[in-house]
């Protein structure tokens, strides 16, 4: 058995070799956040290059014009990298140590894994509330395309935020009141445990 890397949630040995360390939940919201990074670097570079085009600039003004969009999150990516390769010189620190040490490591360790891995969830309460700002300006838009009927359809149209809050609890027995969005990944993860 090992645990998920991003929830602590258990995984079995197929399920880590299958979504590399991850449960099946955290390895979409990875994969998804990747494609959009991906698809976020594309527009940046198409549309600073048209704008580029319609200065008609020169390319280290294209550069200069990219950095703030392009290169910060190649940073974060980077960065992202660097701590994969420091995970690597820990586990090889680990086996250079000895029998004893090993011991006191890996009892830290699952103390720690104890101490974030979820047992199970209750939820607290559930609240659901119309976004005001959302609400007027349908009722705005509604208003001024239809007149009255649009101006009350508009607004009962508002975004709806639901929120719920759960009791986390932990198999150290540490326990957490966390409030999460509905449509949030998180709630997706806390769902999964709840008793």
């Amino acid at each position: 058995m090992a645990n998920c890397r991003e929830c602590f949630h258990e995984l079995s040995k197929d399920e880590a070799d299958k979504y590399n360390g991850y449960c099946s939940i955290c390895y979409k919201e990875i994969k998804r956040k990747n494609i959009g990074f991906i698809i976020y670097l594309i527009c940046a570079t198409v549309i600073l290059c048209w704008l580029n085009h319609i200065n008609d600039s020169g390319i280290i003004t294209l550069l200069l014009m990219m950095c703030p969009f392009v290169f910060l999150p190649l940073f974060v990516k980077l960065g992202q990298y660097y701590v994969e390769i420091v995970d690597k010189q820990e586990q090889e620190r680990i086996q250079n140590l000895s029998d004893d040490e090993k011991q006191e490591y890996y009892r830290k360790k699952e103390q720690e894994q104890l101490d974030n891995t979820i047992d199970y969830t209750i939820i607290v309460s559930e609240n659901s509330k119309k976004s005001l700002g959302s609400a007027v300006t349908r009722g705005a838009i509604g208003g001024a395309l239809l007149g009255p009927v649009g101006l009350v359809g508009g607004a009962i149209s508002g975004k709806n935020k639901s929120e719920t809050t759960f009791t986390v609890v932990y198999k150290s027995g540490r326990r957490e009141v966390i409030t999460v969005d509905n449509k949030s990944s998180d709630f997706a993860i806390y769902a999964k445990y709840i008793k």
